[in-house]
């Protein structure tokens, strides 16, 4: 545990420093204050969960984009897509927007690496898998950490209302993939959010994905919003998860479902201004 801590916190911070040496920008040393302040971070590092492992991953297919190696980066996201099956939001939004062989490579590569459980462990992990999706969707959406639109809905007391705002969600970024063209850099930066926002269940911790694009963005003021979001509520939030069921049975639906859905509000507002920045990463200069 001490060496999953120890080494996800400097793989992090490793990255973190040189995508912003990479990229000049003259508010990089506040921009990394505030990744390395993340609670996904610290919380993630203190469970001995992946994200990290996940954001390191995303940090790899920008720079691959960014490189032009569309195979590899279609490769590195079906790996990404085989351990968290949400992220298939991703290529999908990829494939509409014109990104074929990032797509089609990410494809075949879920395809592969999802194939192996199955040979090495037989089928039925996959049939223990969609039993325990199912139990654990169903107690768990409406927790706080929980930052999908999904969730709005089922802490209002309606998971119909829940998936009408995840239905919506997806239709507008179909809309917008589709209306202009896009980079693949922009795609992705898309995909990645509306996959977490869409999803039944994506813990806070699914936002380090964003950091990788967030590093490259010139922040608009709907981005210092959202992301200022992603730091502040999250004191109230361990404080609510020491003091309160997780569920908050005792708050009105009105309660959880705007200042209990902080997180989700918040990535709401994180990725929406995310694609209105439109050509934004490519106005922050590389180094050569």
């Amino acid at each position: 545990m001490t060496a999953l801590w120890w080494g996800g916190l400097l793989l992090y911070a490793g990255i973190v420093v040189l995508t912003l040496r990479r990229h000049t920008r003259p508010d990089g040393l506040l921009i990394g204050a505030w990744a390395l302040a993340l609670p996904a971070l610290w919380d993630g590092l203190r469970l001995g969960q992946v994200y990290v492992l996940l954001f390191a991953g995303a940090a790899l297919v920008w720079y691959l984009l960014e490189e032009e190696r569309p195979l590899l980066a279609g490769v590195a996201i079906g790996c990404l897509a085989a351990l968290k099956p949400n992220l298939l939001v991703w290529p999908a939004l990829l494939l509409l927007a014109g990104h074929r062989r990032v797509a089609g490579a990410a494809a075949v590569a879920f395809l592969f690496v999802s194939t192996l459980p199955a040979l090495i462990f037989g089928p039925e992990v996959y049939v223990q898998w969609l039993a325990m999706l199912r139990g654990d969707v169903a107690g768990r959406s409406g927790y706080f950490a929980n930052a999908t639109v999904v969730a709005i809905g089922v802490r209002a007391g309606s998971h119909l209302l829940g998936g009408a705002l995840a239905a919506l969600v997806l239709a507008w970024a179909a809309f917008q993939v589709r209306r202009r063209p896009i980079s693949a850099l922009q795609a992705s930066a898309l995909g990645v959010g509306v996959a977490i926002l869409v999803s039944p269940v994506a813990w806070m911790h699914y936002l380090l994905l964003l950091v990788p694009a967030l590093l490259r963005l010139r922040w608009t003021p709907g981005i210092i919003f959202g992301a200022a979001v992603m730091v502040i509520p999250t004191v109230a939030a361990f404080w609510a998860f020491r003091t309160l069921p997780l569920s908050w049975p005792e708050l009105t639906p009105a309660l959880k479902a705007t200042v209990g859905s902080a997180y989700s509000w918040g990535a709401l507002l994180l990725v929406v201004s995310m694609a209105r920045a439109g050509q934004a990463e490519a106005g922050i200069p590389t180094r050569a």
